[in-house]
């Protein structure tokens, strides 16, 4: 019964938080900012390059869906279509009305990932996270998704629409965490892992390792075991901590979710993964920075704020009432209804 009581308090707390908040609508922009930039900054011709016994971008099977494989001749539609899905990217991450430019910027994410053949993880990531984002953007009636909620949509009990950006958001943490899990209980079986030697190879790597200056100075900084080693196994067990991170509380999260960001950026300029960068970076925000900085609960929220004044007359008046009642004394009809 304690376990259960403990429970229904768990799920009534979380159950009264604002699911639409600042920092998911941070989390929507950074995932369209990083495909923009991935569309308007590569040429479409290395996007769609050939795969083995594969024509260039063919549309098979799902990627018939694809924005790319719409249009009667999409193969060369491409060079338009591209620059037109990047700009639209950008226009999605003003944060103007989620509820009509989710589905967009998810099919978008979804294009790029079924019909692209130079992808990294971070389109990946990107196709997965605005899939799971959908509920919580459709059912979001703010112009902006950086303004405050309504007070309307704040003014009596969670519904249907509520619960269901609830679950979104808790379905984007547990997805974000078993990515971190996956990632790091996988390396336990990789010997360069083990050994501290990883990062060194990583940056080695002919198609995503540093060039120019930034390898000339990670290269040199990696290549004493003293620094490699330690800094390696401390990537191993940030990527664990960070897939353990919601059974922390609330303050370390958000130090957890400033830590993940800067691992990320570092291996934005070592490796280059830019994109894969914004991705995980929104992640982070969706996984450990969900709550409402304002306050969080509805009912600690400055559009759902209590009148202490009100409750201390309307207290007053209810004992008022009581006492008259008692002593047969007529009590006006103000102090006894509020």
């Amino acid at each position: 019964m304690v376990l259960l009581r403990q429970a229904g308090r768990w799920a009534r707390t979380h159950s009264y938080r604002n699911p639409w908040t600042r920092s998911y609508g941070l989390a929507r922009s950074l995932l369209a900012l990083g495909m923009a930039g991935t569309l308007l900054l590569t040429p479409p011709s290395a996007l769609f390059s050939p795969e083995v016994g594969i024509p260039s971008g063919s549309c098979r099977g799902l990627s018939n869906a694809s924005l790319f494989c719409v249009l009667p001749g999409h193969a060369h539609q491409r060079s338009v279509l591209v620059p037109i899905a990047g700009v639209a990217l950008l226009l999605i991450s003003s944060g103007w009305r989620p509820r009509y430019t989710a589905l967009i910027q998810w099919w978008i994410a979804f294009s790029v990932f079924s019909s692209v053949t130079l992808q990294d993880g971070g389109d990946q990531v990107t196709a997965v996270l605005t899939l799971l984002v959908l509920p919580l953007a459709l059912t979001d009636g703010r112009r902006f998704h950086w303004s405050s909620v309504d007070a309307s949509d704040c003014s009596h009990p969670p519904g249907i629409r509520h619960l269901v950006a609830t679950w979104s958001v808790w379905l984007l943490q547990l997805q974000v965490a078993a990515i971190y899990l996956d990632a790091s209980i996988s390396k336990l079986g990789v010997p360069e892992w083990l050994n501290g030697t990883a990062l060194y190879y990583d940056l080695k790597l002919p198609m995503f390792g540093a060039t120019g200056a930034v390898s000339s100075v990670f290269g040199t900084l990696l290549s004493h075991a003293w620094i490699v080693a330690p800094l390696t196994w401390a990537a191993l067990l940030l990527e664990l901590t960070l897939g353990l991170a919601l059974f922390f509380p609330t303050r370390v999260r958000r130090r957890l979710c400033g830590l993940g960001i800067g691992f990320h950026l570092t291996i934005a300029i070592m490796l280059g993964l830019v994109s894969f960068g914004f991705a995980m970076a929104a992640a982070l925000v969706c996984y450990l920075w969900p709550e409402r900085v304002e306050g969080g609960v509805w009912m600690r929220s400055g559009v759902f704020r209590l009148d202490t004044t009100l409750m201390t007359d309307a207290a007053t008046g209810v004992l008022a009432a009581g006492a008259g009642a008692e002593e047969g004394i007529a009590v006006p009809h103000t102090a006894r209804v509020m």
